[in-house]
């Protein structure tokens, strides 16, 4: 495989493997500091007798790169630190903005000062709801008097776990201050960031100024500044069905064109003395500053430093060595920014792109090699977006459990006017900003937009082609991406004994999914879902689900359990108050249950829309051997039930604080 060949894509899977590794090893910065001493003095001392001999040179540098991925990721690891709870002063500065939500404006922030006291770390901030306009803003500081909290699980099985997402990004911890225990503190600094910010804000407010208004000015924030917060759930899904939503992200493909562009209106500097010289400067230069404005975040930091290393090869006439380039853009993007961002999803499926694209694009467009100029660039058009997708088709699984089958006619419709797009936006944006902008040319490239999103919605609204509910775990991720990394070598170099294997690859994949089925069939569970005000209780016999509720609950708010259980069929069903399992009761109460008619002894025993009765009689008199309480109920009744259950030692379980609750009868 030519791919593996390269040392930078070697040295980088060893760096990838050493912050992997890092994630189940308790070991402390000083002593792999030490470790990784020692191995560079090991080198120094062969590397200065001359004594590199494969079996112990080689294999030595790759652990110490290793080493070095460990090392890396303890120092990450012991920025966040661990913070005290109980009711604390708190002194925060603002480092990011996050989409707000109905309930609450989201905010990352660092801790300057707990109490009096300095203090680092990182916060989660919810704060009321602000007009509009008058939202915190970068590298403001506020004094807020609070309880931090854990940032809570998932309270249902197979939901989006969003404190393991928060955690990659090395916040543990939650604050929300009520409207009147926070105020704002003048004299902010100004970082880096903050400046990007203001200067991204005015633009913005440019394009609005300009006439440029509703979803055509989200998406323009989205394409050019990189900032998604104001589009709407249902044009964001709309990209995503068609399998466009990368479009939405400032990622490599933003940076690929830029770069092209500039490359291009810089051209004549390469017919003078030192010319190529200031031109790759300028370059750079252009690339950085974009990312600065578009907010350095993850995909627009590891773009530009891909296309930085890009932009080095065009000054060197050997832009042909594209593997060396993405494995050090990489490396270094893992090494120097923050290694986590290995475990991000938009990395690998970004890198997972790329590479996809950089080793199977050249094998599949020379099959067919029409003359017309027309059928030619659309023929390469499909073969880039096809690579692509086969690349991230197994993360795509994985991570969503859904693949838009329309993919390539998307792409092939917006990707050729994206270039153009992206350099008239960047154009008008300049214009809005430095002067008024002439309205014909606001109308035109807001016209470019609306359309766009047409064509969009109307490519997603073919549900027939988007396949959803896909359930794919982690075995058939590694058998995926394995079955894809040797469909490529084999495009590679055709050769008998690769597709013996990849056929043996795919049994096995085969087998596998045939006894996770079979284990599916002979399975049977019941569910008490946590569900706010409602009550839902899920009865899955095999690949068959019924779902009890109280009232309308909406068929999505099931979609990621389906999914996860692997469901075929599913119906919807009112709840009743009596329901066998196995050998044993489950009964659940409600406000005009008889509550003192019960079986005595029964196993479980749902609470539900907070029932009204003497709870310490009741549990005298029933002695229930479970007692389970949902989100229907009120919390102040839940916290009594619960005192009244421990002083008699009956298990409780409330799904609003403990999570869904999976009944179990006896064996």
């Amino acid at each position: 495989m030519t791919a593996l060949r390269f040392i930078p894509i070697q040295l980088t899977f060893c760096l990838a493997l050493g912050i992997c590794l890092a994630r189940h090893l308790e070991l402390d910065a000083f002593t792999c500091l030490f470790l990784l001493l020692c191995s560079f003095s090991w080198l120094a001392i062969r590397f200065h007798k001359r004594d590199r001999r494969w079996y112990s040179y080689e294999l030595m540098v790759g652990l110490t790169v290793v080493l070095l991925g460990i090392f890396s990721t303890e120092l990450t690891r012991e920025k966040t630190a661990v913070l005290p709870g109980g009711y604390q002063q708190w002194h925060l500065r603002i480092t990011k903005v996050m989409k707000s939500r109905s309930y609450a404006d989201q905010y990352q922030a660092e801790i300057l000062h707990m109490n009096t006291h300095r203090s680092r770390g990182k916060l989660l901030l919810n704060l009321p709801p602000a007009p509009p306009g008058k939202s915190l803003k970068i590298d403001q500081e506020i004094l807020a008097m609070g309880r931090i909290q854990p940032i809570a699980p998932p309270l249902n099985p197979h939901q989006f776990n969003y404190q393991k997402y928060m955690q990659g990004l090395g916040i543990s911890y939650s604050l929300r201050p009520g409207r009147e225990s926070f105020k704002l503190l003048p004299g902010s600094g100004t970082s880096l960031a903050g400046v990007a910010a203001q200067f991204r804000n005015t633009l913005i407010d440019s394009l609005r100024a300009s006439g440029i208004k509703g979803q055509e000015l989200a998406i323009i924030q989205a394409l050019l500044l990189g900032d998604r917060n104001a589009i709407d759930e249902d044009v964001y899904e709309a990209y995503k069905d068609a399998g466009a939503i990368h479009i939405l992200a400032v990622s490599g493909l933003h940076i690929g064109i830029i770069l092209w562009i500039f490359n291009y209106l810089l051209g004549f500097l390469d017919r003078s003395s030192g010319g190529a010289t200031l031109k790759l400067v300028l370059l750079v230069f252009i690339l950085w500053s974009y990312a600065i404005i578009a907010g350095l975040s993850p995909s627009v930091t590891r773009a530009v430093s891909m296309f930085s290393f890009v932009a080095y090869a065009l000054y060197l006439n050997r832009p042909s060595n594209s593997f060396n380039i993405m494995a050090l853009s990489m490396f270094f993007i893992l090494l120097l920014f923050d290694p986590n961002l290995l475990f991000q999803v938009g990395f690998q499926l970004s890198y997972a792109a790329v590479l996809a694209i950089l080793w199977g694009y050249p094998k599949i467009a020379r099959i067919w090699q029409p003359k017309n100029l027309f059928l030619r660039r659309a023929w390469q058009l499909t073969v880039v977006s096809f690579t692509a997708q086969l690349g991230v088709f197994p993360l795509s699984l994985y991570y969503f459990h859904q693949f838009p089958g329309l993919f390539f006619l998307s792409n092939l419709v917006i990707i050729p006017f994206l270039g153009i797009i992206l350099g008239s936006g960047l154009v008008i944006t300049g214009w809005a900003a430095a002067g008024e902008l002439p309205q014909f040319l606001s109308e035109f490239y807001e016209l470019m937009i609306r359309t766009q999103n047409q064509v969009v919605q109307w490519i997603s609204s073919r549900e027939q082609f988007v396949f959803r509910e896909i359930s794919f775990d982690l075995p058939m991720l590694l058998f995926s991406a394995v079955l894809v990394i040797l469909l490529f070598s084999y495009l590679e170099r055709p050769a008998l004994k690769k597709a013996v294997v990849f056929c043996t690859v795919f049994l096995f994949l085969q087998a596998y999914t045939a006894v996770d089925v079979y284990r599916t069939r002979k399975s049977e569970a019941l569910w008490v879902m946590h569900r706010p005000g409602q009550t839902q209780v899920l009865h899955r016999v095999g690949q068959q689900l019924t779902s009890y509720s109280s009232g309308n609950i909406k068929v999505r708010t099931t979609e990621a359990f389906r999914t996860g259980e692997k469901i075929r069929q599913w119906r919807n069903d009112s709840l009743g108050n009596f329901y066998r399992y196995g050998d044993a009761d489950l009964v659940i109460l409600e406000q005009n249950s008889p509550v003192y008619d019960l079986p005595v002894f029964p196993k479980w025993v749902l609470l539900t829309n907070s029932p009204g009765f003497h709870m310490d009689r009741w549990l005298e008199q029933i002695c229930p051997q479970q007692v389970i309480a949902d989100g229907s109920n009120y919390y102040s009744s839940v916290e009594r039930w619960r005192i009244s259950c421990m002083q008699r030692g009956i298990p409780f379980h409330y799904t609003g604080k403990d999570g869904a609750f999976l009944l179990e009868p006896e064996p």
